[in-house]
């Protein structure tokens, strides 16, 4: 009787286990960084789609009002849309340069949304944060530059505008303007 390989069952070894492994690994890596880069992808057409709303509401306004909606008093620069909120917990919902130690360049107002609000239903959009260093930044901001022209100011990840909008960037983010008629 011959019992030379007999007591073999059949099964993996360490080492192909380990090689199996390796390779989910591997795979796993490669499909959360493509899934990290259509998300923001997919971010960044909602904010943009969100700019151009807003560029689009403004126009209107403008064309059935002869100017466009007043400013808060004291600024040049305020949030358009809904659905903001308070970034650097200061008791007020932020859109630009939120920091998170307390200060910010741009809030909602309640009477201009308001007026815009007569000729459109504004936009809610995307409201996920954009994070670079220590500030947070969303918009669409609706901004007087230099007492003459007016902008929409949108921030995308990355570093790219469409159409060289850019006006400002960092290692992670970059901010857009659609320049309105004056």
């Amino acid at each position: 009787m011959n019992l030379v390989g007999k007591n073999k069952q059949p099964g993996f070894t360490i080492v192909e286990l380990l090689i199996v492994i390796v390779v989910i690994g591997i795979l796993a890596a490669i499909t959360v960084v493509a899934y990290s880069g259509v998300q923001a992808k997919a971010q960044n057409a909602s904010r943009l789609s969100e700019a151009e709303q807003v560029a689009k509401i403004l126009t209107v306004y403008r064309v059935q009002n002869g100017e466009y909606p007043a400013f808060p008093s004291g600024s040049i620069s305020v949030c358009v849309g809904e659905g903001f909120s308070d970034l650097n917990a200061d008791g007020v919902a932020d859109c630009w340069d939120a920091n998170k130690t307390g200060t910010s360049n741009a809030h909602p107002n309640a009477a201009f949304n308001a007026a815009l609000k007569t000729v459109a239903t504004l936009p809610v959009g995307n409201r996920t944060p954009i994070a670079s260093g220590t500030y947070l930044r969303l918009g669409p901001v609706f901004t007087l530059v230099g007492g003459v022209t007016y902008y929409v100011h949108y921030w995308l990840q990355g570093s790219s505008c469409p159409a060289g909008t850019m006006t400002w960037s960092d290692t992670l983010t970059v901010r857009c303007s659609i320049m309105l008629e004056s």
